[in-house]
């Protein structure tokens, strides 16, 4: 798969941002998590059931958007989702160096499982013995799962998609610091962010998000990519 943001025929077009838009309104699982610490740090999951989609490219491109908008939105159901949001994180992201410098590798199926099982497990144990009125009240910001952006203090299984069967998986970023990985399993399109993986956990800081939860506020988003909003 190549990464479509460094193809020089990409346009952000109307019909690119009305489709991005239709896409992340899908129904998606998501998991999020928050430690405070630079270790474990942050962690995003997202699946999202194939079939509702065109193709590969377009499912990767709609997961990508989806991590952006779980954080910049006030609510789960991203169905009105804001058009210049999209516009200017393409912009300012997917067409600037955190996105279009990448050439996505194809990595083996075991590899993408073994790093999913790892991850979870250490966030879990993070959590693991403690009451979820202490998760959220922490100094740090939320120590806990959140799924569907309510939080959970104990995932249903250790690793969510431990069951997938995965056909296809692909590298986006991979540092010591951060990993972001895109995968495609029988069923469903799965992406799994950790730390410095995408470059939204470098603007959220604890005191920017809504307290209780993971998000920012639209302000705070707009803040980020240096878009000034006129007063309405």
């Amino acid at each position: 798969m190549k990464n479509p943001f460094n193809q020089p025929d990409f346009q952000i077009t109307d019909a690119y941002v009305k489709r991005s838009i239709e896409a992340v309104a899908l129904p998606h699982i998501d998991y999020t998590a928050f430690s405070g610490h630079e270790l474990p740090g942050e962690l995003f999951l997202i699946v999202a059931e194939k079939d509702k989609f065109r193709d590969d490219e377009q499912g990767m491109i709609c997961l990508m958007q989806r991590m952006i908008g779980l954080i910049l939105s006030n609510d789960h159901d991203l169905s009105v989702y804001d058009e210049e949001a999209m516009t200017n994180f393409t912009n300012n992201f997917c067409l600037g160096r955190y996105y279009n410098e990448l050439e996505y590798v194809e990595i083996q199926a075991d590899y993408f499982m073994k790093e999913a099982s790892w991850l979870f497990k250490v966030f879990d144990d993070e959590f693991k013995g403690k009451e979820i009125t202490e998760l959220l009240e922490s100094p740090y910001g939320p120590l806990v799962f959140f799924k569907n952006n309510q939080p959970v203090g104990v995932l249903e299984k250790t690793n969510p998609v431990g069951d997938e069967v995965i056909l296809k998986a692909f590298s986006l970023v991979d540092y010591n610091d951060g990993k972001y990985f895109f995968a495609i399993s029988e069923t469903n399109y799965i992406l799994l962010n950790w730390q410095s993986g995408g470059p939204m956990h470098l603007l959220a800081k604890p005191e920017k998000r809504i307290p209780g939860s993971l998000l920012l506020s639209s302000d705070a988003f707009y803040e980020a990519l240096g878009v000034k909003k006129d007063p309405e």
